[in-house]
């Protein structure tokens, strides 16, 4: 979270706006609970989080965010 608060001040000159403030804490969060379970990488399952595509696209750059698209078989949930 650090090096990403890092590089967006340095690329808007100025303080974090309140969203990506909230997305340093959520990004840390997350990155002490994968450490605390021996894992190197987090994932948010939450769709929603697809509404801030372009606050997370400017927080973990396109190197860091990926999406999965999953396509699941209908007749296998009965």
């Amino acid at each position: 979270a650090k090096a990403s608060c890092e590089r967006i001040k340095l690329q808007e000159q100025g303080d974090l706006d309140n969203e990506l403030y909230l997305l340093s804490i959520f990004d840390s969060l997350m990155d002490f609970f994968a450490d605390a379970n021996g894992k190197e990488l987090w994932m948010c399952k939450s769709m929603g989080m697809s509404a801030y595509h372009t606050s997370l696209l400017k927080f973990y750059g396109q190197r860091r965010l990926r999406y999965i698209y999953l396509v699941r078989d209908p007749r296998d949930v009965a």
